[in-house]
């Protein structure tokens, strides 16, 4: 009987993982636009999104996002400027299983260089299930400057000062 019982405890953990589905969102940047392109694969139909859009070092502010799946009209996406994006349709329509171009978010770049990752995802199906959620590596947006590095050397018997330039 103790056997059984772990049996059924094992499927109750397991059948919420199969029966409410992934979700894989990942992004690029397209300089000439200054937008990120924001790509999902989805194992079932999505009813509703929601992410934050974290830049480290912040490097930027989001100024619009524009949906760009196949029934993107049925839904309205917002942001504000510190990045956080959300979608829903009032109709009741979801965005098919598939692989879709997400969302394009319209960026104004500040700094030359940032890392961007996917973060507080919350992506659920039409009976509002939250839907598992993985994200893909950090997107490079702008080029690191070289960095030089500067050494002063002091000789406290001296009155003079060394200064070393890397770079």
């Amino acid at each position: 009987m103790l056997l059984f019982n772990k049996m059924i405890t094992c499927l109750l953990f397991l059948i919420p993982v199969s029966i409410f589905g992934q979700v894989h969102i990942e992004g690029s940047y397209n300089e000439e636009d200054n937008t990120i392109i924001v790509t999902m694969d989805n194992e079932v139909a999505v009813a509703g999104i929601q992410f934050n859009i974290v830049d480290t070092p912040e490097a930027f502010t989001v100024t619009d996002v524009t949906p760009a799946f196949e029934n993107a009209s049925a839904f309205v996406f917002n942001s504000n400027s510190e990045g956080t994006v959300i979608g829903f349709s009032l109709s009741g329509a979801e965005i098919e299983v598939g692989s879709h171009t997400l969302c394009v978010v319209n960026i104004d770049l500040t700094s030359n260089y940032t890392e961007v990752t996917f973060e507080n995802t919350v992506f659920a199906d039409n009976a509002t299930n939250n839907l598992t959620v993985t994200t893909g590596d950090p997107v490079i947006v702008g080029e690191m400057l070289p960095t030089s590095h500067v050494q002063v050397v002091h000789n406290s018997a001296s009155p003079t000062v060394d200064v070393y330039v890397d770079g």
